[in-house]
């Protein structure tokens, strides 16, 4: 087939850049009479459990010569979709358009059609945040849904062979690292998988040149084997990686932290600490079977409710928690100021989690126990202390926030004590089963 040079269009923003001709070899440059008209790759939407729209994106190659596994259990050879299978032909980060890729190596067809011929199940996770579904506010985003099924179809044409690609489109449980696609791919097979036989192949390895980590610690997840495509398709030797400075599976507190004791009749207790810290959690556990009143931003709305809601418990002589972040003394100030007018001592709670466990329990409490399908009944029914209250995902910009206005809570400003608490899990083994899985997809520049 003769191959065609289709100019490379410059991109809106910079008209005067010019992009050099190249050579893209597939088979959707065949005349207008031997193209189909019809696409070969079956499209679905789906969504997560109680999401409220379709976010995930399903497509499956309509092929007739499947190999027939007759074994009682199937393997998976599941891979990344960019940077893993394909780049882009015209050297860009992001495609220019739907002909606007090409394999990642030439090695990558027959490898695939190797593992086909042996049985093997070919799957494709790939997060698309770039992408929006069809009802989405964001229109611009779902404009470019519809360009990136079009380069899908093009991509599996030319591959030619029964695959089904899984690609999420928002930050929920079907992102990676967490395994949302893989728990749906396990149910559109509805047979077991042979995990000691299957694998998942994707560049964001945590490599020093790799922008994340999430590939890799997705097949940690599922617990299955990992390659890079440059170990899977090149046979290159493995290179070092890092999981960054938290693993959930190794944590444990720096020190013991001590137990905290009621001292005063009536008081106010402070919590200190950023967004999954911990602290409703330990409000949760130690200061409400002390009878303490909880007083909390996130479901009061504003802080002129949550000081009116304190002034309502302290007149009625209850001792409260004000379980907020507290960030700097100025925030502070108003809660010593309220313990001084009622006369009542004022302490603090502070937790000094770390960024990247803060992080990693902000997701789980906001992700973990949306999707109810991941617990198993018994533990739904018990209504662990972190399905008391359903969270919102605290975004990226909260955190930097954090970071520019803490300072550290200080006995000067007014405190009878303050009691300092690293995170330390609580929960039944299967809860801690489900923390210590990765839920972060953050790259990792932004915890530098």
């Amino acid at each position: 087939m003769a191959s065609r040079r289709p100019q490379i269009r410059s991109s809106p923003s910079s008209p005067s850049k010019i992009r050099k001709p190249i050579t893209i070899n597939h088979s959707f440059f065949k005349p207008v009479s031997e193209k189909k008209t019809t696409s070969l790759v079956q499209w679905q939407e789906r969504k997560h459990q109680t999401g409220l729209r379709n976010t995930l994106l399903v497509g499956k190659y309509l092929h007739d010569n499947i190999v027939q596994n007759l074994e009682e259990t199937v393997k998976l050879a599941t891979f990344d979709l960019d940077g893993t299978l394909i780049k882009t032909a015209s050297g860009n980060l992001h495609s220019l358009d739907e002909y606007d890729w090409t394999w990642w190596d030439d090695s990558v067809p027959e490898k695939l059609r190797h593992f086909d011929s042996k049985g093997y199940r070919l799957i494709i996770f790939s997060n698309q945040n770039g992408i929006r579904l069809p009802g989405h506010p964001e229109f611009k985003r779902v404009a470019q849904y519809y360009q990136w099924k079009a380069k899908l179809d093009l991509i599996l044409e030319d591959l030619n062979l029964p695959v089904t690609i899984y690609a999420a489109t928002l930050t929920d449980n079907f992102r990676k690292p967490r395994i949302g696609m893989w728990e749906s791919c396990l149910a559109d097979i509805g047979r077991p998988v042979d995990k000691s036989g299957s694998y998942f192949v994707g560049d964001a390895a945590g490599r020093p040149q790799d922008h994340s980590c999430v590939d890799r610690k997705m097949a940690m997840n599922i617990g299955i084997k990992f390659f890079t495509p440059d170990e899977f398709f090149l046979g290159q030797t493995a290179q070092p990686y890092s999981l960054g400075e938290f693993c959930p599976s190794k944590h444990s507190p720096l020190n013991e932290n001590p137990d905290f004791d009621r001292k005063n009749e009536k008081d106010i207790v402070l919590l200190v600490g950023m967004p999954g810290s911990g602290k409703s959690s330990f409000y949760r556990k130690v200061l409400k079977p002390l009878g303490y009143k909880r007083i909390n931003q996130d479901t009061l709305k504003s802080r002129e409710n949550c000081t009116k809601a304190a002034l309502f418990e302290l007149e009625k002589g209850n001792s409260v928690a004000i379980d907020n972040t507290n960030v700097d003394q100025s925030t502070r100030a108003v809660w010593i100021k309220l313990a001084r007018t009622f006369n009542v001592p004022i302490r603090c709670i502070h937790l000094i989690t770390s960024e990247p466990i803060a992080r990693h329990n902000n997701l789980y409490r906001a992700l973990s126990k949306v999707d109810q399908s991941v617990l198993s009944p018994s533990l739904l029914f018990k209504k662990a202390h972190f399905l008391e209250e359903r969270r919102s995902n605290v975004p990226m910009v909260a955190y930097r926030h954090f970071r520019s206005r803490y300072q550290n809570p200080e006995l000067s400003e007014g405190f009878q004590d303050i009691v300092v608490l690293d995170f330390e899990f609580s929960g039944t083994e299967e809860e801690r089963k489900i923390w210590e899985m990765w839920w972060d997809d953050e790259p990792k520049s932004n915890f530098k």
